[in-house]
């Protein structure tokens, strides 16, 4: 052989060694960014996941509420509805300071209430005293997929 075939050889052979070493340091450099890239993916499932269960949970809950209305009349009703997304189940109400301003057999008759749909209310009328106390708490319960309590200043 003579001299420049093994020059030649050993230059392909460095340049090969080259050209190898390039490819490693690539391959590493984009393995580094696809873990990072399925890191990221993952973060972005889980916040997906977390923003569905939310949903979830909140097209399937009832939200009571009771709100005051004075009448054309110059009377004053209470209803108590439901503005949530899913029916409230076995709802009631009390009065626990004792002092409802509505009659005792109109609550219950009206409560426990089977079923509250969604926008659905029951209106109990209010009869107050001239003396009587104008902030009344009022505490709602119900159910629907899980129990619920909310306690509720009522003023007139």
């Amino acid at each position: 052989m003579d001299a420049f075939s093994v020059i030649a050889g050993n230059i392909i052979s460095f340049l090969a060694l080259i050209l190898s070493g390039y490819a490693t340091v690539k391959t590493v450099s984009f393995n580094r960014a696809q873990q990072k890239l399925l890191k990221n993916q993952e973060f972005l499932s889980t916040v997906d996941m977390k923003k569905a269960m939310e949903y979830m949970r909140k097209i399937n809950k009832a939200d009571v509420i009771a709100t005051v209305e004075k009448q054309i009349s110059g009377k004053y009703v209470i209803l108590i509805s439901n503005d949530g997304s899913a029916a409230a189940k076995d709802v009631n109400i009390s009065f626990p300071d004792g002092d409802a301003p509505v009659p005792m057999n109109a609550i219950n008759s009206k409560f426990p209430l089977e079923t509250l749909y969604k926008s659905q209310s029951v209106e109990l009328s209010v009869f107050l005293a001239m003396d009587a106390k104008r902030k009344h708490r009022l505490n709602v319960t119900w159910e629907d997929e899980e129990l619920n309590e909310k306690e509720i200043f009522l003023t007139f």
